[in-house]
């Protein structure tokens, strides 16, 4: 009964180690090498990895020091090598050997072992993944099975003694006071990802690449785009093959303007990666802020091609379109957005400044309110309204949407007292659109 109790809830761990062992290689095989399977190494190799980070587990529950988020695979010279090959397996078959012998006499250090080894066993990295062999951050379940060895020791070191009583008292509250210090120094290092990435760097400085790429992530979420291209940089000199990390420096330098420098490593990420829609697509964005539309057209496409639901590649393409007066091609695509995403203001508003350049101010007009029936901030959807409204010469209608643009403009905190206001706000202003407000603010001063 001991043993078939335990079945149901044995099965149902095993059931969410093999999917979360499932998920990650997923994840891996859809193209983040920072979770791919490490397949230059052997079985044997993984084993002898296995059994060094299953020792230095134990040896972190003595000595919890020099913790780290990841940690690299050891250098295999000197005595690293000796311990890793000889040594600690030897160590590790000692542990056996001495917990099979316990078992004759007491199953306390046998069901705390077996309770570490259970529970630690997805962690020993068998099937290795990534750079990294070691999380000890996962420990605290495991570290039951320890705690009650340790503990079962000291209750028969302390049984019936009472000097031995208060030196084991005194070890072990000693040993709980350091653990909360540790513990607590930690919390300055999980502040945020710049700080946690910075102590695995200063630890393993130049070891592997992901440390720097994920601190070059948490310096660009707080726009601090220099540091970021910074990191990216050192992550590419351990890595030159990554595609994420040419995605996330392009984003940087996109964000500083560099839009050739993006561009260059966008196509390096494609290079390696050419079916990911999502870079295509954001180099698609860079081409169009370098003013190569033609270039941007053609990425838009093929990002359409990769993925056909892919809504904002159809406004990219828009734009781009608009852009070279084509007016009717771009409503084409519009409507196509559309179909996949009814809700998308930004396409409604691309279309109603097509139909407007197309003389047709009354399909602008339902165009631009349904726009705004989705999203009533939208400063080119009032002004396409106001210049619909304009061209039909009802100078009440455009003057009504013309201040209800401004109360919306101020609520942004941009100003459309003339033209170069609204060209400098990055307002679609093309040339039948450009006519009617110019007249409209003539009228409206």
């Amino acid at each position: 009964k001991l043993i078939t109790e335990k079945i149901p809830y044995f099965l149902l761990s095993l059931l969410f180690g093999i999917l979360g062992v499932f998920i990650i290689y997923r994840v891996g095989l859809q193209g983040n090498e920072f979770l791919k399977s490490n397949q230059d190494m052997s079985l044997a190799e993984r084993v002898l990895y296995g059994l060094y980070s299953f020792s230095g587990y134990i040896l972190k529950f003595f000595i919890p020091i020099s913790q780290s988020i990841m940690y690299p695979y050891p250098v295999m010279t000197g005595w690293i090598r000796t311990w890793v090959l000889f040594l600690n397996p030897a160590l590790i078959m000692a542990i056996v050997v001495f917990t099979a012998w316990s078992a004759r006499k007491t199953r306390a250090v046998a069901f705390g072992m077996l309770f570490f080894l259970v529970n630690i066993f997805f962690l020993l990295q068998f099937f290795a993944v990534g750079n990294t062999f070691f999380a000890d951050r996962y420990t605290y379940i495991p570290y039951f099975g320890l705690i009650f060895i340790l503990l079962w020791f000291a209750e028969k070191i302390v049984r019936k003694n009472a000097i031995r009583k208060m030196w084991v008292n005194i070890v072990l509250s000693v040993f709980a006071v350091i653990c909360m210090v540790l513990t607590f120094s930690r919390c300055a290092v999980w502040k945020d990802g710049v700080s946690l990435w910075s102590n695995v760097i200063s630890q393993y400085p130049g070891r592997f690449m992901e440390p720097y790429a994920n601190r070059g992530v948490s310096y660009f979420l707080k726009h601090d785009s220099e540091n970021a291209i910074r990191d990216y940089t050192a992550a590419l000199s351990i890595d030159p093959n990554s595609a994420p990390v040419y995605a996330d420096r392009a984003m940087a330098y996109g964000f500083t303007g560099q839009q050739e420098k993006a561009i260059e490593d966008f196509s390096k990420s494609i290079g390696i990666n050419p079916k990911n829609a999502k870079v295509i697509y954001n180099r698609g964005v860079a081409y169009g802020n370098a003013n190569q539309s033609d270039m941007a057209i053609l990425d838009f496409r093929r990002v359409i091609n990769l993925d056909s639901a892919y809504v904002s590649a159809y406004v990219g393409l828009c734009m781009m379109l608009i852009e070279q007066r084509k007016f009717d091609t771009c409503s084409i695509m519009a409507e196509k957005g559309l179909k996949i995403d009814k809700y998308r203001p930004e396409l409604y508003a691309l279309l109603g400044n097509c139909e407007l350049e197309q003389n047709d101010p009354d399909k602008a007009i339902s165009t631009f309110q349904h726009c705004l029936r989705i999203d009533n901030t939208s400063i080119d959807a009032w002004l396409g309204l106001a210049a619909a409204f304009m061209i039909r010469q009802d100078d009440a209608g455009a003057a009504q949407n013309l201040a209800l643009a401004r109360e919306v403009a101020q609520q942004q905190n941009i100003r459309i007292d003339n033209i170069d206001d609204i060209t400098g706000a990055g307002i679609t202003l093309l040339d039948m659109k450009r006519t009617a407000i110019q007249k409209l603010l003539a009228k409206n001063r």
